[in-house]
């Protein structure tokens, strides 16, 4: 015989392994012209947006795939003149790119924008249109100079019709050890459940 509340317990441990399961996770590194480190990103990252067929609007969700890469229009920056940029690429003609700046204490992912291709038909079958997209957005992605930043759980950007959801994410730009800093604020958001 089931304990008591014995049903309830199952779907309700699917959907906390729902909840966790996600793409594999990349370390994305941005080296300078001496081989120097200036950006390191840990993550895996999942796209959801919805775009315009001959039959209607249709929604789509997909991941960061493992093989995605750092572009060489990545960039460490020029001190006073530009910023550190790290730019991922993946599939057919999308990208992820991470534009950080800094005052005198904090260093942050001051704007995010992603590039998708709607003439990628693996990702966006049967689209009425074949034009590139681009969207972007400010986010909350900050850390001490020095240190990482480190988000366990997830943490959602909405830009525009698109929502970038990063998993158990590691972040840190202007590195001064060529490496990940041992120091850093752990962000662990609350875990929502569906009774």
């Amino acid at each position: 015989m089931a304990a008591p509340g014995g049903a309830r317990r199952q779907p309700l441990l699917l959907l906390l392994l729902a909840g966790l399961l996600h793409g594999a996770s990349a370390v994305f590194t941005v080296k300078d012209g001496n081989g120097t480190a200036c950006i390191m990103a840990n993550f895996s990252a999942a796209f959801s947006t919805n775009y315009n067929t001959k039959s209607g609007s249709k929604n789509v969700s997909f991941d960061l795939p493992p093989n995605a890469e750092v572009l060489n229009s990545s960039s460490c920056g020029k001190e006073n003149a530009s910023d550190p940029t790290l730019m991922i690429a993946f599939g057919r003609g999308h990208t992820l790119t991470l534009n950080f700046t800094r005052n005198a204490t904090r260093y942050s992912v001051h704007m995010m924008s992603f590039v998708y291709n709607l003439a990628d038909t693996e990702i966006f079958p049967n689209a009425s249109s074949k034009e590139t997209k681009t969207v972007e957005s400010i986010t909350d992605i900050m850390a001490d100079i020095n240190k990482k930043y480190r988000c366990v759980s997830s943490n959602q950007i909405h830009m525009n019709n698109v929502t970038v959801t990063f998993h158990d994410a590691t972040i840190q730009a202007y590195l001064s050890n060529n490496s990940f800093s041992k120091e850093g604020k752990t962000l662990t958001l609350p875990l929502m459940l569906l009774v």
